[in-house]
Parts: structure tokens; sequence; C-alpha cells
């Protein structure tokens, strides 16, 4: 049977505070982000991974609104070009 474990809920932000034993169970420290998803009345907790890359993941989802996939990476990378402009 898996163990149980008691987190409480503060009055200052809506936080959840996690025991440190679960903590280095699951490999996460202070003010990690956790993901979570809820079953029911059941919470699921999972350390939230940040992609190697995010902006690689954009490649490619305009394609599914263009007829011409090449045309839809195009716009990804246009725009990616135009925010860079901004931000000079």
């Amino acid at each position: 049977m898996p163990r149980e474990y008691k987190a409480s809920l503060k009055d200052i932000g809506d936080r959840i505070t996690l025991p440190k034993e679960f903590r280095e169970l699951i490999k996460v420290s202070k003010g990690d982000i956790l993901q979570y998803e809820i079953k029911g009345d059941t919470i699921v907790l999972r350390p939230f991974k940040v992609p190697k890359n995010p902006t690689k993941n954009l490649f490619g989802l305009a394609s599914e609104v263009s007829e011409n996939a090449l045309e839809g990476d195009n716009l990804v990378l246009f725009e990616l070009n135009e925010k860079q402009k901004r931000e000079v």
C-alpha cells in the first residue's frame, strides 16, 4: 500500500506545503513548479518538466492551419523574427 503524506494549505497565496520527505521522493525542491491533474476527488501531482528547447516545439504548429506545410513553418519563423525585433 502506498505511503500517505499530509500537506497543509497556507493562508498566504493559497499555497500548499509538501513535507520534505515527499519532495525528496519526487525529486523537487522548494520553489519548483508542479503540474497537477484532478481525477474525481484525487489530485495527481507531477514535477513540471520544461522542454530543453521550448521554441523548437513551435515549429510545425502553423502547418496545421495552412494548406502548404512550408508556408506554415514560414509563418512561425516570421512571427519569431518579428518578436525578436520588438525585443531589441
